[in-house]
């Protein structure tokens, strides 16, 4: 599965440094691993991208470009 988040406005990543100070910079997407525990469905992790709606039309670019990619790749392996 999936997800994908799309944010009208800017997007930062801040990460802790060796020094426990704080870097952050604004950037244009984010890869997000969502993991939860549920009674009736077990573990489960998803992917969840959020982009800006800037980058959205190269983002949706290259996925697309991937799932040609992928699309190809099981095309040939079964045949």
């Amino acid at each position: 599965m999936h997800g994908l988040i799309v944010v009208d406005g800017k997007l930062y990543d801040a990460a802790v440094q060796e020094d426990r100070n704080f870097e952050i910079k604004e950037v244009a997407h984010v890869p997000y691993v969502f993991s939860y525990n549920a009674k009736e469905y077990g573990a489960s992790r998803i992917l969840i991208d959020i982009v800006t709606l800037d980058h959205l039309p190269r983002y949706l670019k290259r996925y697309q470009s991937w799932i040609d990619e992928r699309a190809a790749y099981c095309l040939n392996e079964l045949s």
